[in-house]
């Protein structure tokens, strides 16, 4: 009973307690993720995050919950099972982020999922702090995919030019309008969903 090592004992609840807690993570990333959703679409946002949250979940329910009941079978008490079982959780989990992050093809989707999560902040901050973080709006926009449909220029004031374009992505639509700053260098970007 000295040895470190025990067989891990899988369960039926463990595999249900793993789905239902994907389950239950995908749908709150999917609810409370819509921009991220737009930018990557909708199969490969959901694909991502669930290649992301699926080692952490793992090292938990399964791995974590066999090696306790291990640990139990072989006659430890409550706390050591626990504790013991944390040590194994922890390198799965490890192993889990570390093959999430260096591996492909699940390197490719956590790394996608990262970048789309950075545009959205980039443009959030940029909202909530009163400036354009990208100086370049179209060209960021047609590089996440959006296609230009068509383009208008009008004359707001005799002096500056308001320029639309329309946008789609995946049945979306969107009109990016841009004007040159009132004082200042630079332009004005912004974005309205239709």
């Amino acid at each position: 009973m000295s040895a470190f090592a025990v067989d891990p004992i899988f369960t039926q609840l463990q595999a249900i307690a793993f789905a239902g807690l994907l389950t239950f993570a995908l749908v709150l990333q999917t609810v409370f993720s819509p921009k991220r959703r737009a930018i990557m679409g909708g199969l490969k946002f959901v694909l991502s995050s669930a290649v992301v949250a699926a080692p952490g979940l793992a090292g938990v329910t399964f791995v974590r919950g066999a090696y306790r009941l291990g640990y139990l079978e072989e006659g430890r008490g409550f706390w050591e099972a626990n504790l013991r079982s944390v040590v194994w959780m922890s390198g799965a989990i490890f192993a889990g982020q570390m093959a999430v992050r260096f591996l492909p093809p699940m390197s490719w989707l956590s790394r996608d999922l990262a970048n789309a999560g950075r545009t959205v902040w980039s443009a959030r901050l940029g909202r909530w702090m009163g400036s354009a973080m990208s100086d370049k709006p179209l060209s960021d926009l047609v590089r996440q995919g959006w296609t230009v449909v068509a383009y208008s220029a009008t004359d707001m004031s005799g002096e500056t030019y308001q320029h639309n374009v329309l946008l789609t992505r995946q049945g979306q639509h969107r009109i990016l309008t841009l004007r040159k700053k009132m004082m200042g260098e630079g332009t004005v970007a912004s974005e309205l969903d239709v």
